[in-house]
C-alpha cells in the first residue's frame, strides 16, 4: 500500500518540480527533502521535521495541515508496532527463564547393571558446588542492559550535537534571507506601486503569516530598523502608532493582515515587496521589485 510520502513525491514529479528548486526557495538542505520522500524521518531532528514538511508540501501545492496530520498518524502507527514487538520479546524472555530445564536422559547399561541395592549411595564431595542456569541468564541479562544503556547514552549525546548543529545551520539560513532598505534601493528596481486607503482605527496591528522561511526588515514609527527571521509556518505581529515600513524578502506563501483585514493586493513573487503603512491618511503603499539586470 502506498504511503502518504509517496503521494507527495509523485505530485512533485508530475508538476516537474526539482528538489534543487525547492531547496533554493526554502533554504532547506536537499538531503532533508530527499529524506521526506524516502520516509527517512529519523534523519531530520524532531523540532524541524514538521516545519520542513510544511515548507515542502507548500512548494508542491499540497495542503501542509493535511500532510502534518498524515505524518503524525504514520509515526503513531509505527511507534505502536514497535511497542508491540518489544512486549512480545519480553514475554518470550520471561517464559524461557521460568520454564524448567529437563535433564537429559542417561543410559546406565543393561537391566542387570541397574539392579543396584537401594542403600548404596554415590560418594560426593561436600566442597563441590554448581551455578544455576537461571543465575547465568540473569548475569547475562544485566550485562546486556548495561551495554544498551551505554549505547543509548552515546546516541543521545550524538543526537543533541546534531540538533545543535542543525539549529545553527537553520538560523544561519534564516538570517541570510534578508533584504534591507539600502540593498532594496541599490540592487533592485521598482516594477509596480499601489496605494490603498484603509478604513481602520487605532490601535494599528499588522500580522504577517508565512508558510515558507522568510526574512523581514521593519522600521516602526521612530524606532530603530530591525531584522526579523521567520520560520516556515510561523507568524509575527507588528503594532505601530503612526508609520510602519516593511521589506519582505519574497511573498511566496505570505499573508499580511492589518487589524484582522487581509491585504489582497500583494502579488506572489520570489523578489522583495515593500509595504508602508501610515495613519495620516490611513493607507498602505505596496511596491513590488525585481533585481537590476
Amino acid at each position: 500500500m502506498a504511503q502518504f510520502f509517496d503521494k507527495y513525491k509523485k505530485m512533485r514529479k508530475d508538476q516537474k518540480i526539482d528538489l534543487a528548486d525547492i531547496e533554493n526557495r526554502t533554504k532547506i538542505n536537499v538531503r532533508y527533502l530527499e529524506a521526506i520522500e524516502k520516509c527517512d524521518f529519523d534523519a531530520i531532528q524532531e523540532p524541524y521535521l514538521r516545519l520542513f514538511l510544511r515548507a515542502y508540501t507548500s512548494e508542491i501545492g499540497a495542503d501542509p495541515d493535511v500532510a502534518v496530520d498524515e505524518l503524525t498518524e504514520y509515526l503513531l502507527k509505527k511507534e505502536g508496532r514497535s511497542n508491540q514487538e518489544q512486549k512480545t520479546e519480553v514475554k518470550q524472555s520471561k517464559e524461557e527463564s521460568v520454564s524448567p530445564t529437563k535433564p537429559p536422559e542417561k543410559n546406565f547399561g543393561t537391566q542387570k547393571e541397574q539392579a543396584v541395592p537401594v542403600d548404596i549411595q554415590p560418594i560426593t564431595n561436600k566442597n563441590q558446588f554448581s551455578i544455576s542456569p537461571n543465575i547465568i541468564k540473569g548475569i547475562l541479562f544485566i550485562a546486556a542492559w548495561v551495554i544498551i544503556i551505554i549505547i543509548i547514552r552515546n546516541i543521545t549525546i550524538d543526537t543533541q550535537t546534531e540538533a545543535t548543529e542543525s539549529k545553527q545551520q537553520l538560523t544561519t539560513d534564516i538570517i541570510s534571507n534578508f533584504v534591507d532598505f539600502e540593498q532594496l534601493q541599490s540592487d533592485y528596481v521598482e516594477i509596480s506601486s499601489q496605494q490603498t486607503a484603509l478604513e481602520i482605527t487605532k490601535p494599528y496591528i499588522v500580522k504577517i503569516v508565512t508558510r515558507n522561511t522568510l526574512g523581514i526588515v521593519t522600521q516602526r514609527d521612530s524606532l530603530n530598523i530591525e531584522s526579523v527571521p521567520m520560520a516556515a509556518g510561523s507568524q509575527n505581529t507588528l503594532p505601530f502608532e503612526t508609520k510602519l515600513d516593511i521589506v519582505l524578502k519574497h511573498s511566496n506563501g505570505v499573508s499580511v493582515l492589518i487589524n484582522g483585514d487581509a491585504i489582497n493586493d500583494i502579488e506572489t513573487q520570489a523578489n522583495p515587496v515593500r509595504l508602508t503603512f501610515s495613519n495620516n491618511p490611513t493607507m498602505v503603499t505596496i511596491k513590488h521589485y525585481s533585481p537590476i539586470e
